[in-house]
């Protein structure tokens, strides 16, 4: 490309950024301006958004990049910090080369450890010998354009169909969120859901802030299932451009039978399909997690790898924590402490996490 230029640009205040992801075909939400603000806010996160223009000043490339600073983690450059697939968009994969270079010169400056690039399936393949190549984590999306007798047909009779039968029976009933005390909720719930996990609950800000940010733009729904006047299970979903993402999810164990999480998930899905959306996303799940993808699987899905690319090749081997022996060892004894001490843990731990 010629005459090509890199900058450095703040997508709060120039509407180019938007612009360009709300066109891509390959854009997320966590591409969104209003991503970086919420990370920013919680988190402090410095962000580094690049991009790539042509002689009319024309976006031709984006990278959405976050300086996380840890003394436990390291000091890294990741696109993006809490998000399974975030990485660079362009026109042409020539207009890639010279982000990238920006990219790695500023890696050099600010002395980071490595760099990540969390890109989804079907983007690009780097070329680049120095790139180190993982495809350890991977999401589950379902097409809703089917009509809904054959989507149906494609769930699991006997652990997906009867369950959500049976939940419509149960009288369970469906709330949309308008307030933060539906927040209050649904986080009291994350938090049981995430002991029981043995893992700490993100920091009530960053759901907070989620819903502040997200939702006036209608980038963020959150579904309540309601039994006799109690919340029993929740689902936090993102929805931009064609597709609905399962964020985060969350029950009250003692009404399992009741079998809140099928009817959310049917709810939710009926409603994006009813809204044309043509994906839903079930989001991401490591190997390590045999159960959740059976899951995940048995609603009809399709499964992708996600290639994330790290820089320098060599500076990080896996993203597997999973199944090291610090994370083991911590998820055991997070099992037996109170909801209040891991709340506290969550809030310190998880900005080194990102």
């Amino acid at each position: 490309m010629k005459n090509e230029k890199v900058i450095f640009v703040d997508p709060t205040i120039d509407n180019r950024w938007n612009t360009f992801v709300e066109m891509h075909p390959l854009a997320s939400i966590y591409h969104h301006s209003c991503w970086m603000e919420l990370l920013r806010q919680t988190y402090d996160y410095k962000p580094y958004y690049l991009a790539c223009t042509d002689e009319q000043d024309h976006f031709q490339a984006i990278l959405p990049l976050f300086l996380v600073k840890s003394w436990l983690t390291g000091k890294r450059l990741i696109s993006v910090p809490f998000s399974p697939y975030s990485g660079p968009l362009f026109n042409d994969e020539e207009n890639l080369n010279p982000i990238l270079r920006v990219l790695e010169n500023r890696a050099r400056c600010l002395e980071v450890d490595y760099v990540q690039l969390r890109c989804a399936t079907n983007d690009f393949h780097f070329k680049r010998a120095n790139y180190y190549k993982n495809e350890y984590y991977r999401i589950h999306k379902l097409d809703l354009r089917p009509n809904t007798d054959i989507l149906i047909a494609s769930f699991h009779k006997s652990c997906i169909q009867r369950p959500i039968l049976r939940s419509l029976k149960n009288g369970l009933v469906m709330k949309i969120a308008e307030s933060e005390e539906d927040v209050k909720s649904f986080y009291h719930l994350q938090s049981q859901t995430r002991k029981k996990h043995g893992v700490p609950p993100q920091p009530y800000a960053y759901f907070l802030n989620m819903w502040k940010i997200l939702y006036p733009l209608g980038y963020v729904q959150l579904l309540l299932a309601v039994y006799e006047n109690r919340t029993v299970a929740a689902v936090l979903l993102l929805k931009f451009k064609e597709t609905v993402i399962y964020q985060n999810g969350a029950s009250d164990e003692q009404f399992l039978s009741l079998k809140p999480n099928h009817f959310l998930l049917w709810k939710a899905i009926e409603m994006a399909k009813a809204e044309g959306y043509h994906h839903f996303d079930f989001g991401t799940s490591s190997p390590q997690d045999k159960g959740l993808i059976q899951f995940k699987q048995r609603w009809g899905t399709k499964e992708y790898y996600l290639p994330y690319y790290c820089y320098p090749k060599g500076s990080v081997k896996t993203t597997n924590i999973e199944s090291r022996l610090p994370f083991r060892v911590a998820t055991a004894v997070f099992h037996y402490l109170p909801i209040s001490v891991l709340r506290r843990i969550g809030e310190i731990s998880y900005r080194h996490v990102a």
